[in-house]
């Protein structure tokens, strides 16, 4: 019986020459590479296991977020649990032991934050079309909201007052988002030459009472701003993106000579796990505990 060219091996992906029929005319095939036997209708395969690195036990899912599972090791006897069972504070009360992250612990992301746009253009910005107002007046605009940092409404109320020129607040908002987009495509994209030694930090900000999150990495020795999100959440995938775009301004990225210090947030030693999976980017991260120079490592990369 000749096999369909269509049918392949759902495991190994064998294709039909390396598939034979297995019981006649009964619909069952077998592969030859891996030994598996299956139906064209009605086959089944093992979902994905995760095991310990340290122990080699399998790994169980504990929780479920937006963007990722937990997996866990609850192997007692884990290498990786009983050194970081030692390291506990010896007057440690028995019932605070769940404040520290004893247990190996893996993130399955549902979601390739590797393929997300890194310069998209924001959709509120609106087109130079000068119905009105002079580019001499937009410029007017920028200069109140932006340097002198005066809200919409105070910057159409200045040029009322001080140069004659009745313009709405909202006016002045399309004018700030719309410069903010031309602008925006030859700050992210400039040669800034970066060094090897890169520091990043996260901080909230809060517009009409919401918080945001705000992600920068940028240039230890220049001071120049590589990377940036904004985010409503603190989650690890903004985090990438932000370390994804000054990486992004490597024309040949450094490797393990590049030198990544940021604070203990726990985003960035999984933002690198990513990186080191997904794109086989290897580089050094040093991460700066407590807001004190206590430790060696504080008082040279503070």
């Amino acid at each position: 019986k000749s096999i369909p060219k269509k049918t392949k091996c759902p495991k190994c992906g064998a294709p039909h020459e390396y598939i034979y029929d297995n019981n006649g005319s009964k619909g069952q095939f077998q592969c030859k590479v891996c030994g598996l036997t299956f139906k064209e209708t009605n086959h089944t395969t093992k979902p994905i296991v995760f095991i310990c690195p340290y122990c080699g036990a399998t790994l169980t899912e504990q929780k479920q977020r937006k963007h990722f599972k937990i997996h866990k090791c609850n192997n007692s006897k884990c290498l990786y649990y009983q050194r970081n069972l030692k390291n506990l504070p010896k007057n440690i009360d028995p019932c605070d032991k769940y404040k520290y992250k004893l247990h190996y612990i893996y993130r399955e992301f549902n979601i390739n934050f590797f393929k997300m746009d890194l310069y998209p253009i924001s959709k509120h910005a609106t087109g130079f079309s000068f119905k009105k107002f002079s580019p001499h007046i937009m410029g007017l605009c920028l200069t109140y909201h932006v340097n002198c940092k005066m809200s919409t409404r105070q910057t159409a109320h200045v040029l009322k007052e001080v140069h004659g020129i009745k313009i709405s607040h909202r006016t002045v908002a399309n004018y700030a988002l719309t410069a903010a987009a031309v602008i925006k495509p030859f700050v992210d994209t400039f040669d800034y030459k970066p060094s090897k030694i890169l520091s990043a930090d996260e901080t909230y900000i809060k517009v009409k009472g919401i918080k945001h999150y705000v992600w920068i990495v940028m240039d230890a020795c220049k001071r120049s701003i590589l990377g940036y999100q904004v985010s409503d959440t603190r989650d690890t995938g903004p985090c990438i993106l932000a370390m994804r775009m000054a990486f992004d301004k490597f024309k040949d990225f450094p490797g393990k000579a590049l030198n990544f210090v940021a604070d203990g947030y726990s985003s960035y030693p999984l933002a690198k796990q990513q990186f080191e999976l997904e794109k086989n980017k290897e580089f050094n991260l040093t991460q700066v505990i407590g807001l004190t120079n206590d430790d060696p490592v504080s008082e040279e990369f503070r």
